[in-house]
This record gives C-alpha cells, structure tokens and sequence, in this order.
C-alpha cells in the first residue's frame, strides 16, 4: 500500500469515525445527533439569560440530565474544534453523572485527539464497562486502537459495533475494519470487509476506492476502472482518487480519459503531491 492511499485511508476514515462518534477533520455529524447538537446550541445560546421568573425555587437540579445536557455542549464544542471548552464540559458530565457512558466516550476522542493516549484508553474501557454493547463506543475504541497501531486489536471492537441490531453506521465501521486489515497488510482480509461494506451500502467511497487501489496494485486493471468510475458517482473527488484514475487510464491507453483526470487534478488540486508527481511524469 502506498503513501497516498494511507492517506486517503485517514481522511476518509475520519470522516467514517465522525459519523459514529463526534465531528472530525472538517465532518459534520455530531455525536449525539442532529437534535442533540440544536439542544446544546440552545443551552450555549441561553446559558445565563433565564429569567428569575422561569426558576423554581428550591428546586435542586437533577444531575443525570444536566450531566447529559453538559454532554450535548460538549459535543458541540468538539465539532467546532473547541477542544478546551469541550473537554471542560465533558469532565463536568463526568463528575456529575459517573455512569454517562457518553460522557467517557467524548472524553476518549477528546484525548485521542491530545494524544494523551493513556487517558483515552481509560476514559473508552470505562465507557465500554458502563455500555459493553453500544455500537458507537466500540467503534470509537477501535479506532483509537487502530490509529495506535494495535490493528488485529481493532478489528473485535469493530465488529461488536457491526453487531448491534440498532446501528446505522454498519458500512463505516465495516471500512473502518478494511483499512486497519490493510494497514496490517492483510489484503484478503481488508478486501472481505470493503465488500461487506458495499454490500451495506453500495456507492461507499472509501470502500470503493480502497478496493479500485488493491485492484490496480495487482494488475488487474479494468476491475480497478469499474470501482473508481463507482467512486466518481458516489463522491467529490480527492487528489489521490485523480491520480489513481490518471494512472489506471494511462495503464488502459485511454489517452483521453487520463487527461480528464489529470486536468482535473491540476485545476482542484494544484499544490497538491500527486499534481507535482503528475508534473515530474510529464502529465498531460
């Protein structure tokens, strides 16, 4: 596997890992939902504007709920890369409602994110003792475990989340599994689980441009055209999907359809690693 499809694998990963989990590398998924990132927009937008009028005197706040509301605006903050105020909303929740299983997982990311890795592992395991079977957890972990280098680790966390009746994210975690089989250069492996993510879901884009790179990396040329013409429908193009169709078209002697990628990749991509190899090859 060569450098530019580990990092295509990362970014698009991470994407993959927001969905599950919280906002990530420019994502937009919060980690508890639309309605609850409206939630805790309104508990940021009001905090310290209720009326002494709208209080009930007396009245002590139940902390589970304001442990879950503290969660919310965490999230928020994490997905606005407001890391400070994020990770002191979630140690808040934390110390307010000690089985918020949420509260330990938003912590994870947030110290993943730190690096402070011993942390993240202690804040994930105790969110995985207070929720074994919550399929967002366990794909969290997994890919902190992954991102570790700990990649056979991961994959058992990965499927625990696939497990789960109620998740929505299958495809995700299940190219999640492909790109830590394939970091550990288990290429069967990887391929089995990219399948089984287009069979969930069947123009996901990681999938398919991991499977359209395993393709050409073996020589089999056309199959590797048929996955990356799948992935032009499914998704925006990045630097490293233009090279790839470059260099698939250019092995296929289609001179013109591997100057419609390269043109592509020097007009939305030109300060780009690929443009230049483009340029040091004599692209067209």
């Amino acid at each position: 596997m060569n450098a530019t499809s580990i990092s295509f694998m990362r970014r698009a990963t991470a994407a993959a890992l927001c969905a599950t989990g919280l906002v990530l590398s420019g994502c937009t998924t919060s980690m508890l939902g639309g309605s609850a990132a409206s939630s805790a927009a309104s508990a940021a937008a009001n905090k310290g504007t209720v009326s002494p009028q709208a209080q009930v005197p007396d009245q002590k706040p139940d902390p589970k709920e304001a442990a879950r509301l503290r969660v919310e605006l965490a999230s928020l903050y994490f997905s606005r890369g407001s890391i400070g105020p994020a990770l002191d909303e979630a140690n808040s929740a934390a110390k307010l409602d000690p089985e918020n299983a949420q509260a330990f997982n938003l912590l994870g990311l947030i110290n993943m994110q730190l690096k402070e890795d011993a942390q993240a592992s202690l804040n994930f395991e105790r969110a995985l003792r207070l929720a074994g079977n919550d399929p967002d957890i366990n794909n969290n972990y997994g890919w902190f475990l992954c991102e570790r280098g700990r990649h056979a680790e991961s994959i058992k966390f990965f499927m625990a989340a696939v497990r789960s009746p109620l998740y929505t994210n299958v495809d995700r975690s299940l190219v999640n599994a492909g790109t830590c089989s394939r970091r550990r250069g288990d290429e069967a492996e990887a391929r089995r689980f990219f399948e089984q993510a287009l069979a969930v879901r069947s123009n996901q884009p990681v999938a398919l441009f991991n499977l359209a790179d395993m393709s050409f990396a073996r020589g089999n040329v056309p199959e590797a055209r048929l996955f990356l013409n799948r992935f032009m429908q499914a998704a925006p193009p990045t630097a490293e999907v233009l090279w790839l169709g470059v260099r698939v078209e250019r092995a296929l002697g289609d001179r013109q359809a591997e100057a419609l990628y390269a043109q592509q990749l020097r007009r939305l991509f030109p300060g780009a690693p690929e443009t230049q190899l483009l340029t040091q090859q004599g692209g067209r």
